[in-house]
């Protein structure tokens, strides 16, 4: 039996009745052919969705609870066609992995929602035979790794008496994360991030010129690196545009007839002239 109660106990977790939330869950997994079943299933690693510390969450618990009581384990040593009555959950506790403190949903912000379908008068007794689900939902208020540990009490009829037992089961783990840049080598790093969002911001040097034939569509600064086949400012042939080709243009300011550094075609090296040529300024051809 004890076995028993604590297979429920991972079948009932947190649901605690809260009736004033707005809308049940559905009660439409698809468990196929099986006979008992929960989903998430903690004995096959899967736990309920990371939450985001203060943004709503919301999950759901599918559970399938067996007809008769042998379904749940073959060792037991009840008549075959003893009947699984039902399980109500008693209590929930939290227990923070880090500081090993114990708490409750509501210490965290969370709270729960059980949905029988109506089959009696407390949301959280379920009866043997029948499918249920149940929603785990709040704005988290703190964050970490917590142990769900489950207080349910099952009941049964046997040798024509009715017998209940209470058990604590705990194996599903609830992540609460502080979303942030977790790259310490990053201008955004943010020490207190515990799942990193995707929003980390590296410096990368490089070129930014698309027109450069080594253009790093990657690099978000620009390091002067850019390779160009031809570099439209370098009057003085050193295969740069630099100092010395700036100067030589400024020389050639104002000029209107065969002019050096007059790359608009008006015939007039002028302001427009000047502005490529501080676009083309630091370009280095190959």
């Amino acid at each position: 039996m004890l076995r028993f109660v604590a297979f429920l106990g991972a079948v009932f977790t947190v649901f605690h009745s809260n009736l004033a939330m707005a809308q049940l869950c559905a009660i439409d997994f698809d468990f196929g052919d099986a006979v008992i079943g929960i989903s998430p299933n903690p004995e096959e690693g899967e736990q309920f969705e990371m939450g985001v510390l203060g943004e709503p969450y919301y999950d759901v618990l599918h559970i399938l609870l067996p007809t008769f009581v042998n379904d749940v384990d073959e060792s037991f040593a009840f008549n075959d066609d003893t009947l699984l009555d039902s399980v109500a959950l008693s209590g929930t506790s939290l227990t923070n992995l880090e500081t090993m403190e114990t708490l409750s949903l509501a210490d965290i912000g969370l709270e729960v929602v059980c949905n029988n379908n109506g089959d009696s008068g407390n949301p959280c007794s379920y009866l043997g035979g029948e499918q249920y689900c149940g929603d785990l939902v709040g704005t988290p208020t703190q964050a970490g790794q917590f142990q769900l540990d489950i207080l349910t009490t099952g009941y049964i009829t046997a040798f024509n008496l009715p017998f209940g037992q209470e058990s604590v089961y705990g194996s599903f783990v609830l992540t609460i994360a502080i979303p942030g840049c977790t790259n310490p080598d990053a201008n955004n790093y943010n020490a207190e991030a515990t799942f990193d969002d995707g929003s980390c911001e590296v410096d990368v040097p490089g070129c930014m010129n698309p027109e450069a034939l080594n253009f790093n569509p990657e690099a978000n600064i620009q390091d002067g690196s850019c390779l160009f086949e031809v570099c439209p400012g370098d009057l003085d042939g050193d295969l740069t545009t630099g100092v010395y080709d700036l100067l030589d243009f400024l020389i050639s300011y104002g000029c209107m007839s065969d002019c050096e550094g007059e790359f608009t075609g008006d015939g007039v090296v002028g302001i427009d002239d000047l502005l490529l040529m501080l676009i083309y300024y630091g370009m280095v051809c190959v």
